[in-house]
């Protein structure tokens, strides 16, 4: 009786504990959220601070929908992307089992957050292409280039105003952020030359 009064203790202990313990998705979101309210050094960093803490807190509720996906990975490349007046966008690249999610909500200010869906062929093609070209340099450790290309693109008055990214590489194990924001980019051009290399020369 003694014995099994113990299993039913240690049972409903490691219960408790299971409850407790933070999911790997929940520990993504602190990280993020931790480094987002810490860092703010320039108009980016601020305008992104600000999107999600007075307009939508996009972190939580695209890693509350993929809580299960995210489960065995503790690295991450996170790319979020928010436009004025207009639905949020994130790209998740699963480092550990080598998979990327591409997860919109509805509209602007939703938090109902679901996996990218296309209407039409072009549009997937050029989304998949702007998602590969900015987890390519992330990966990389290229962000010098997508902040030189933003400049570039603003120099030129040719940009989208009002909207800001940001990767972040994310490392459980390690304990390790990394953050970098720039403005919205234009990907047409680079689209272009990558897919018609003769007719852009």
């Amino acid at each position: 009786m003694e014995k099994l009064l113990k299993i039913i203790i240690l049972v409903f202990l490691s219960s408790i504990y299971n409850a407790c313990k933070l999911t790997n998705a929940k520990q993504f979101y602190n990280k993020i959220n931790n480094f987002d309210t810490e860092n703010q050094n320039d108009r980016y960093s601020k305008s992104l601070y600000f999107d999600k803490k007075e307009i939508l807190d996009t972190d939580k509720y695209v890693l509350k929908f993929l809580k299960d996906s995210l489960k065995n990975t503790n690295h991450i490349y996170y790319v979020y992307s928010s436009m004025d007046s207009g639905p949020s966008r994130v790209i998740i690249f699963d480092v550990d089992n080598q998979k990327k999610y591409v997860v919109t909500n509805e509209s602007y200010k939703s938090k109902n957050f679901s996996f990218r869906k296309y209407r039409f062929i072009e549009s997937a093609d050029i989304e998949e292409f702007y998602y590969d070209f900015v987890l390519n340099k992330a990966i990389s450790n290229r962000c010098d280039e997508l902040l030189e290309i933003n400049k570039i693109q603003q120099a030129e008055g040719d940009f989208l105003s009002g909207g800001v990214e940001a990767v972040y590489e994310i490392n459980l194990e390690k304990n390790e952020i990394s953050r970098c924001v720039f403005g919205t980019i234009l990907m047409s051009r680079y689209y272009m030359e990558a897919k018609y290399p003769d007719k852009m020369r």
